[in-house]
């Protein structure tokens, strides 16, 4: 079967690469043809610019993502880290408006995981992560969609519910996602793992090319997002 994956593959963000590849291999695995469909949201990839604009920091902070991103080649190391990682999977061509999606054609369509559904994160609800396109023909699923902390609102839940009815099957990440599609759609939709957890250690470690040194003592591994440095 020919698998379609919608999710953010494009993003410079450790977890959503990770979990975006690890969807990827699950699915491989099942014995399927799986493709990421590379869409890109505008407003999300404005974290990728030179020039920092982003809406949720101050000027300051801006000016200093900036003069790091030239002086300090920050983004430029980070385009060829994460470019170069995600050159691992199969993808189609480069889409960033929702009708040209429709040029594609596959069996299933997943969507998901990471925050695929929090507005926040693309500037207000983008169908296109919904599976708002493709052919009718085509099963859709999501697997552990996340809204964040976003709570819809009733605009949003009228936009989205006819869209969340043409799915197949849907699974969430968190339970407070899993309240809000049940009430929309009248369901019980399960919360599963994250796709990182899908894969076993061994197999994560087979994609290090060739790096196994880790601490002998034991340790905690602290992974901090959003935590403002000095």
């Amino acid at each position: 079967m020919n698998v379609g994956i919608l999710t953010l593959q494009s993003s410079y963000s450790y977890g959503a690469s990770l979990q975006a590849y690890a969807t990827y291999l699950a699915v491989q695995s099942l014995g399927h043809n799986a493709t990421m469909i590379n869409y890109v949201n505008a407003y999300e990839q404005n974290q990728n610019r030179l020039i920092s604009r982003k809406g949720d920091q101050s000027f300051l902070k801006n000016t200093i993502y900036t003069i790091e991103n030239i002086a300090l080649l920050k983004k430029h190391n980070m385009r060829k880290a994460f470019e170069g990682f995600q050159g691992r999977y199969k993808k189609t061509a480069r889409y960033t408006r929702l009708t040209d999606l429709n040029r594609e054609y596959f069996d299933c369509l997943i969507s998901g995981s990471d925050q695929l559904w929090n507005p926040d994160i693309f500037g207000g609800i983008d169908t296109a992560f919904f599976l708002d396109f493709g052919d009718k023909s085509s099963r859709r699923i999501s697997y552990a969609a996340s809204a964040g902390s976003h709570i819809f609102t009733t605009d949003e839940v009228r936009r989205i519910k006819p869209l969340l009815e043409r799915y197949n099957a849907i699974s969430v990440r968190e339970l407070a996602l899993k309240r809000q599609i049940d009430s929309i759609l009248g369901s019980d939709v399960p919360v599963v793992l994250d796709p990182t957890f899908l894969l076993h250690g061994k197999e994560w470690l087979e994609q290090t090319d060739g790096v196994r040194s880790l601490p002998k003592n034991s340790y905690i591994l602290l992974y901090m997002i959003g935590v403002p440095y000095e």
